[in-house]
């Protein structure tokens, strides 16, 4: 799966820090706005965060492109109210079978992924040849394997990404949309550090473990020294 982070609101973080302090003050949003610079954004930003009112972040938003996730997790992916933009399948003829989205437990058994494989090419066969009787392209689609990998356009507000990483980055999420979770946190936190540097799962962002899965907690802090969190 590839994650590329293509555009955000600019000066997102000045945005935020402006938006709080226009809240508590007599001073205008361009006023507030022109007043932050420096260390101050951070600081007021860092106080949005820990006094816990996110209705602050919802004036900026973040725009990802995803390759190759998977038709089963697009459907989680719907639940956190981010706008999605899909590439239009027409043929599935240029698709090879071992560009489907196969979990690695499988992978693993030659015999398993051979089975899982014939299905999700038998499904592909029926979506075509549906298309060829002159069943719509939406109707065709229910015949579509869930491994299908899609290439989407992902916008979501930073309040909707901050709940995102912490129910999906938790070592519980299954590992596909753990996976696109931490790659989208590792963009955005790039971009915008004073928002993004307390993200991830609730273990990491609350210091407890909603699971309280003590091993599981203890390993997540490494989580950001090594990659296991991606696999």
């Amino acid at each position: 799966m590839k994650v590329i982070l293509l555009s955000h609101t600019p000066e997102p973080e000045r945005l935020v820090a402006s938006a709080a302090r226009m809240s508590v003050s007599c001073n205008t949003a361009d006023g507030a706005y022109s007043e932050f610079t420096g260390d101050k954004i951070e600081k007021r930003v860092s106080s949005v965060l820990s006094d816990g009112d996110l209705s602050f972040l919802e004036h900026i938003s973040y725009s990802f492109s995803v390759e190759g996730l998977s038709e089963n997790a697009l459907s989680d992916l719907a639940l956190f109210g981010c706008k999605i933009s899909r590439q239009r399948i027409k043929s599935l003829r240029t698709i090879d079978p071992a560009d489907f989205v196969i979990p690695e437990r499988i992978v693993e058994d030659e015999s398993l992924l051979e089975s899982f494989k014939a299905a999700a090419s038998s499904a592909a066969q029926l979506y075509e040849k549906l298309l060829r009787n002159g069943i719509s392209a939406d109707d065709a689609s229910y015949a579509l394997p869930m491994a299908l990998p899609v290439n989407l356009l992902i916008t979501m507000t930073a309040g909707s990404m901050l709940k995102f990483f912490s129910e999906k980055c938790c070592k519980k999420t299954p590992w596909e949309l753990r996976s696109l979770a931490w790659k989208m946190l590792r963009a955005a936190l790039k971009e915008s550090p004073a928002i993004f540097r307390t993200a991830g799962p609730e273990c990491f962002s609350s210091g407890r473990c909603p699971w309280s899965d003590i091993k599981c907690f203890a390993k997540m802090k490494r989580v950001w020294s090594d990659d296991l969190t991606d696999k």
